[in-house]
């Protein structure tokens, strides 16, 4: 099998950004591509088409706002990575973060590309890791890449 399609996704942590770092490195190194993906999930008392209205700022779907704000976030993160060498696309998915990436992955993916953050024991335990969730369930490789790595830094 052939690792050239990478799928990171992206919740604005620094451990993700750190992921994607590393998924446009090895991209380069294999000629390949990266899809960012990012997940948002509504709260169950929200309907993603409710308005939201802001100060001096014409009335939008909560949906739109949200859309907006991450496509706006993704974009930033993009330009401060290294890739002008490296295919890198966006997309926003609704949903819960761990079947979504799963279901993604199986779609455009070799293999998925996900961070690790520095948790405590009990932290890991009662809060749990939407990385480990994904490792359990994926059929696609994923690749985890440590909190503080140590080597080339993706920035």
């Amino acid at each position: 099998m052939k690792f050239r399609r990478f799928l990171v996704p992206l919740d604005f942590s620094e451990c993700s950004r750190n992921a994607l770092g590393y998924a446009i490195n090895l991209a380069r190194h294999l000629e390949g591509s990266v899809e960012a993906l990012h997940v948002w999930h509504t709260p169950y008392f929200v309907q993603p088409d409710m308005v939201l209205s802001l100060p001096h700022r014409p009335p939008v779907s909560i949906r739109d706002w949200v859309e907006s704000r991450a496509l706006e976030e993704m974009e930033s993160i993009i330009q401060r990575c290294p890739s002008s060498e490296v295919r890198v696309t966006l997309r926003l998915e609704e949903g819960e973060p761990e079947p979504e990436i799963v279901r993604r992955a199986l779609q455009v993916a070799d293999a998925i590309v996900m961070g690790t953050e520095r948790r405590s024991g009990i932290q890991r335990t009662l809060l749990g890791s939407s990385t480990e969730k994904v490792v359990r369930t994926s059929a696609v490789p994923v690749l985890v890449v440590p909190y503080d790595p140590i080597g080339e830094q993706p920035h």
